[in-house]
């Protein structure tokens, strides 16, 4: 019982990362009821990737007072000596956006969408595009510099 109670402090995310995930949400749904829909053929569009390989920490106490006597003293034995126990692990990191260029029809210009990081390879990413053919893009009617690519999918 007192396991389970650690575990549940422990991973419960703060009242800061809820109100910032909340806002998140709130703009997200604005922007789709309200903003300007946009059709993406995702055949149309670039894919930019960024791959790199980086040590981290195995146990990652973003809470100091959460972790435990014996994770502390790993860490303590590592700082002094040349990893006794290892408590890193190397990680491959897949960053990709999606770059949309689309024709404004009102201004006539050419106007560039960057999608969010996606933690994906390119490989991967071209797979679920072609299952997928289409998205949306919401475009906010008064700061077209405000939007959101629908890409929901990726999650699945």
């Amino acid at each position: 019982m007192f396991f389970g109670g650690f575990l549940f402090l422990r991973y419960t995310p703060t009242a800061t990362d809820i109100k910032i995930q909340k806002q998140i949400v709130k703009a997200i749904l604005d922007l789709k009821q309200h903003g300007y829909k946009i059709q993406v053929d995702l055949s149309q569009c670039e894919i930019k990737e960024h791959n790199y390989r980086e040590q981290r920490e195995r146990s990652d106490y973003s809470d100091e007072l959460l972790a435990l006597d014996f994770e502390r003293k790993i860490q303590d034995w590592n700082s002094m000596s040349r990893s006794w126990v290892p408590d890193v692990e190397h990680v491959n990191v897949n960053q990709t956006v999606i770059i949309y260029n689309h024709h404004h029809e009102l201004s006539g210009k050419v106007e560039k969408f960057v999608s969010r990081i996606i933690l994906k390879d390119k490989l991967t990413l071209l797979f679920y595009f072609d299952r997928q053919k289409y998205t949306t893009l919401y475009v906010d009617k008064k700061n077209r510099n405000k939007y959101y690519f629908d890409l929901e999918f990726l999650d699945s």
